[in-house]
């Protein structure tokens, strides 16, 4: 995905619902980097944005999930986020 910079959420979840939430945002350098413990770069605490918040939400909601839950996600330029999803059985 394009972007530098990639951002995690890291939430606590009741029916769906978002309790509690905390983000972090890191900045690779590079659009095709893929964060590992190897190359770790420094990351920041961010402001989780309501967007962001209700995207996990419509996410979560319909599977009535609770518990933790972690999203790692690029954000576009309208601020929403968007989520890789690989294909594991095609490697």
């Amino acid at each position: 995905m394009p972007g530098n910079v990639e951002y995690a959420t890291y939430c606590v979840c009741k029916s769906g619902r978002v309790l509690w939430n905390c983000s972090f945002a890191t900045d690779s350098g590079l659009p095709a980097a893929i964060k590992r413990e190897d190359n770790a770069v420094p990351r920041q605490a961010i402001a989780t944005s309501n967007p962001v918040l209700r995207q996990i939400e419509e996410v979560l909601l319909p599977l009535a999930f609770s518990g933790p839950c972690n999203v790692d996600y690029k954000l576009l330029a309208d601020g929403r986020m968007q989520i890789s999803i690989l294909d594991w059985g095609a490697r």
